[in-house]
């Protein structure tokens, strides 16, 4: 699955606005991501990341399908800060590789998050 497919099932019966203003994004924006239209940086995505209560881990591993236990997002108010310490080296290398494939090639993130 990829991230915009994870984030569609994990957020169908939640408000994407309330999502949105806490991750920072604008709603259109969300649901950009969402649809698959825009592809998120790596700050972007442990925001979502952390806002849904997800590990970011799940988030960017094509591999892995939806957990058989979803933890419902905790309470929106605290500013949120992108957060990888609990993120393995591979991780963090392919949040790298995304970034940087989204600030020279927008198109080659879509082939990165097949």
């Amino acid at each position: 699955m990829t991230i915009s497919q994870k984030l569609e099932e994990v957020t169908k019966f939640m408000r994407k606005s309330s999502i949105s203003r806490a991750v920072g994004l604008t709603p259109g924006g969300f649901t950009n991501i969402l649809t698959g239209v825009s592809i998120p940086g790596s700050d972007t995505l442990l925001k979502i990341a952390r806002v849904l209560n997800l590990d970011p881990g799940w988030l960017i591993d094509d591999s892995r399908s939806l957990p058989a236990v979803y933890v419902s997002p905790r309470e929106i108010g605290s500013p949120i800060r992108a957060d990888t310490s609990n993120l393995s080296s591979k991780e963090k290398e392919r949040l790298a590789e995304i970034d940087a494939a989204a600030a020279k090639e927008p198109r080659r993130v879509v082939e990165l998050l097949k």
